[in-house]
């Protein structure tokens, strides 16, 4: 779909955006005052005022350098090493590359006046600016909340199944406790399978459902409890999942907020 905008409307929108401007050159003059703003102030290239500064501010989060580390290999290298003309440089880059795109929609706008209903323009704009709002959203989101960009750590407890040790993947995502048939040998307990719930399971991808067994005796920590499990053709993948049906069992509660990642048994 086309979306014609008339030299009115780019007019509202060009003052807009110049409004925009003017209010963040005005929220970075007031964090002049001192801590992270401080140091984060820019010169008119993009580059730091205090460079030295930043790096160690940076260096002290952890969850912004893991950020940098994945999405901005080159400025993790040079925080990491110190390297304050790296650094700038690479801050420079940034900045230019954000100017070159603002500076080609405001050419995009220009040739508009010209030519209001061209239908190859109005394509171009709204792929500019789509560009320029997801790039918008990724700097904020980079500023705000940086911790979306880290790879999360899943969840694995140590548990022993039928006496057999195992690091059990926590998945409250999935319906059914399950375990592959290689790890069902092992823990000798396909003598017990119950061939008669047989079918398919379901999610990211499909296996064949070989049976279930229904009780089998599993330790965690120091507690002894009971669990049914379902028993999957797969071989590879996690051996053992504990699954919401015995997180629910068991009145499990998982610990996201200390940062180990453990599990509450019993309400415990």
């Amino acid at each position: 779909m086309l979306i014609l905008v008339q030299p009115a409307q780019l007019q509202q929108q060009q003052q807009l955006q110049q409004r925009q401007l003017q209010q963040r050159g005005t929220a970075a003059a007031s964090s002049g005052g001192g801590g992270a703003g401080t140091l984060m102030q820019r010169n008119a290239d993009g580059s730091l005022v205090n460079p030295a500064a930043a790096i160690q501010a940076f260096k002290a989060d952890r969850s912004m350098m893991d950020t940098f580390r994945a999405q901005a290999p080159r400025l993790y290298d040079a925080i990491m090493g110190d390297d304050v003309a790296a650094l700038q440089e690479e801050l420079r880059r940034a900045h230019r590359a954000q100017h070159d795109a603002n500076e080609e929609l405001e050419r995009l706008y220009r040739m508009q006046e010209e030519d209001p209903f061209n239908p190859e323009l109005q394509v171009k704009i709204e792929e500019a600016i789509r560009r320029k709002n997801i790039d918008e959203n990724y700097e904020a989101a980079m500023e705000h909340n940086p911790e979306n960009f880290i790879s999360v750590h899943m969840l694995y407890v140590d548990m022993e199944v039928n006496g057999v040790h195992v690091k059990a993947f926590i998945d409250s995502g999935a319906q059914m406790t399950i375990m592959t048939a290689p790890f069902a040998e092992k823990c000798h307990l396909t003598r017990l399978l119950d061939d008669r719930f047989r079918g398919m399971a379901v999610g990211v991808g499909s296996s064949k459902i070989l049976g279930k067994i229904h009780q089998a005796k599993m330790k965690v920590a120091d507690q002894v409890v009971t669990t049914s499990i379902t028993v999957l053709e797969q071989k590879t993948g996690p051996q053992f999942i504990f699954g919401l049906d015995m997180l629910r069992r068991h009145q499990c509660c998982i610990d996201l907020v200390s940062g180990e990642g453990g599990v509450r048994w019993g309400g415990v």
